[in-house]
C-alpha cells in the first residue's frame, strides 16, 4: 500500500506530523491480508517518520539499505547506532544499487555486528522494467533480491 495510490498524479506536501498521520491511517485504514511479512519503506535518515516508526511499530525488524558513498554510510552508522542504542531488532544491512564489489558496506555491517545480506546490483533493465511484473522479475536485481531475501529466512 502506498499514499502513492490515492494521489495518483498529484503531489503530497506533507511535512512533520502529516506524514506520521498518514503511515498510521494507512496501517490503520488498509484491509491487509494474511502475511508473514510487512515492509514498511521509509525515507533514509532519522526524520520523524523514522521516529515515529519506532515508537508505533514496536514488535518491527529493522533492514537497513545501505550505500557504498561517504554521505550514505554516515547515515547508516547513525541508524545502526540508534536502533542499537533502543535495542532494537536489526535483521541486517543491504548494500542497493551496487555498481561493483566494495568492502565499505560490510564493514559498517560488521562494525555493528549486524549480518550483511548481500548487495542488489545497479541494474540498467531495472528502470524499464518497472510496472512489467513478468520482466521485473527476470531482471538481475530481482535475482540479487531473492538471495537476499533467502538470507532473512
Amino acid at each position: 500500500m502506498s499514499v502513492a495510490w490515492f494521489l495518483k498524479e498529484h503531489a503530497a506536501p506533507l511535512r512533520g506530523d502529516d506524514v506520521t498521520n498518514a503511515l498510521l491511517e494507512i496501517l490503520a485504514v488498509t484491509r491487509w491480508q494474511p502475511a508473514d511479512v510487512l515492509v514498511v519503506d521509509m525515507p533514509p535518515g532519522l526524520g520523524d517518520v523514522a521516529l515515529d516508526a519506532v515508537r508505533w511499530l514496536p514488535r518491527a525488524e529493522y533492514l537497513v539499505v545501505a550505500g557504498s558513498s561517504r554521505v550514505v554510510l554516515a547515515t547508516v552508522r547513525r541508524t545502526l547506532r540508534l536502533l542499537s542504542g533502543l535495542s532494537l531488532r536489526i535483521a541486517g544491512v543491504v548494500e542497493n544499487m551496487s555498481r561493483g564489489e566494495s568492502e565499505a558496506v560490510q564493514s559498517v555491517a560488521r562494525e555493528f555486528g549486524v549480518p550483511y545480506l548481500g548487495r542488489l546490483p545497479w541494474d540498467d533493465e531495472l528502470e524499464p522494467a518497472t510496472g512489467e511484473r513478468t520482466r521485473l522479475a527476470r531482471t538481475a536485481f530481482a535475482e540479487a533480491l531473492r538471495e537476499v531475501a533467502q538470507e532473512l529466512r
